[in-house]
């Protein structure tokens, strides 16, 4: 008999884990310091979900006035809905399918983090999904406006719900990984085999120049 207590429903996995990304557009993206930064944080993240199978998603605000996605991540996307509001909770469509598979955990990604990100955040974690920031891959206008969207979700108390097999656990509740901890800590992958090779690698991945925004 296996004796190996079961995993955290908190912990991502290939499995039940979705990547979405949030209005990183053209004509947004120039006024958030460390874009650069910021695109290629994202852009390790959708290599990585590629390799593992996750699903990759996107969302673009009013795209006839700021633009489409940034061409180095929309090559790596589906085609985005547009929304009109801050929330993705408009894009509804995107989210209903994830339950059916299975998929409880959102990795969020994209600008601004203190409208946008935020508010998509608080109505998923309301929606019951778990909910984590990649806070290296997300991004205001200042770091007061990123701060502000930051520090509330670290203070957000945890639901509870009672699970008959493990006792109380969070019901849905805001992490806040870099994008190297999400490779590196989160398990999305497995530890030996070619796939944990090539996971490693984007780990140590590293830019080739110092980015200036």
């Amino acid at each position: 008999m296996n004796q190996t207590p079961r995993r955290s429903n908190l912990l991502m996995n290939a499995g039940n884990s979705a990547l979405l990304v949030i209005d990183v557009q053209e004509k947004l993206l120039p006024l958030i310091p460390n874009h650069r930064r910021i695109v290629w944080n994202i852009g390790r993240l959708l290599d990585a979900a590629k390799l593992l199978g996750v699903r990759s998603l996107a969302t673009e605000q009013y795209p006839k006035g700021l633009g489409a996605t940034v061409a180095e991540l929309r090559e790596r996307l589906p085609e985005p809905p547009e929304k009109s509001m801050f929330s993705c909770r408009e894009c509804s469509a995107l989210f209903a399918p994830l339950r059916d598979e299975g998929i409880d955990n959102v990795l969020l990604v994209g600008i601004e983090a203190h409208v946008c990100v935020q508010q998509t955040a608080l109505d998923l974690l309301a929606q019951g999904f778990n909910v984590f920031l990649a806070v290296d891959a997300i991004g205001s206008r200042s770091s007061r406006y990123h701060q502000a969207a930051v520090f509330p979700a670290v203070a957000l108390g945890p639901d509870t719900q009672h699970d008959p097999v493990g006792g109380h656990h969070p019901k849905s509740v805001a992490s806040l990984p870099t994008s190297r901890g999400t490779l590196r800590l989160q398990s999305v992958a497995p530890a030996t085999g070619p796939i944990a090779r090539e996971s490693f690698l984007l780990l140590r991945a590293w830019p080739r120049r110092t980015f200036r925004c």
